[in-house]
């Protein structure tokens, strides 16, 4: 029986008891195979998150703009992606290349503050990060995408603008 998220049904018959660990009864814990059917990622899978090895992400399929992008992440548990590390950034990168089709651009959760670009936290955005000639002077633009059409590299873009977004989520517990 494979039950979703990694909850399994034990105990006694015609009651159900349910469990967020996975456990096993003990003669299953021998026999091969039985085990690969449970799977824990620590990411909350029935929400769409996934494990990239650096935290839980999720990927949007529709649009919004910033603010828009902000409250569904908070539906979702989670918030716009904070990408404050190279681990992060490159994770995120080599999914987003390994989706077919490949997605869009998408905001993640940068902005402007005084003038330097930050994280949500205050980590400032590492140089490398960025496109060529990227981030923008214009007043305007001070929120971030992951830019499709320049190798998933950041770009500063309007608030206001349309684009799919990157959500992450807490680990589960």
């Amino acid at each position: 029986m494979y039950v979703p998220n990694q909850t399994i049904a034990l105990g006694t018959p015609n009651v159900c008891h349910v469990t967020t660990q996975p456990q096993l009864p003990i003669y299953l814990v021998d026999q091969a195979g039985f085990s690969s059917f449970i799977r824990d990622t620590g990411c909350d899978e029935f929400k769409g998150y996934q494990n990239l090895g650096t935290g839980c992400i999720w990927l949007s399929t529709y649009t919004r703009n910033w603010i828009g992008a902000q409250y569904e992440c908070q539906v979702m548990g989670g918030r716009l992606a904070v990408l404050d590390t190279p681990a992060k950034c490159k994770a995120v990168v080599e999914r987003l290349n390994a989706t077919q089709p490949k997605l869009p651009s998408l905001f993640v959760n940068a902005l402007v503050s005084q003038s330097a670009w930050q994280w949500e936290g205050g980590a400032s955005v590492n140089n490398t990060f960025w496109a060529l000639g990227e981030p923008s002077s214009s007043n305007n633009n001070n929120r971030v995408i992951m830019n499709r059409d320049k190798g998933y590299l950041l770009d500063s873009v309007d608030w206001w603008a349309e684009y799919h977004f990157a959500c992450q989520g807490p680990p589960k517990f």
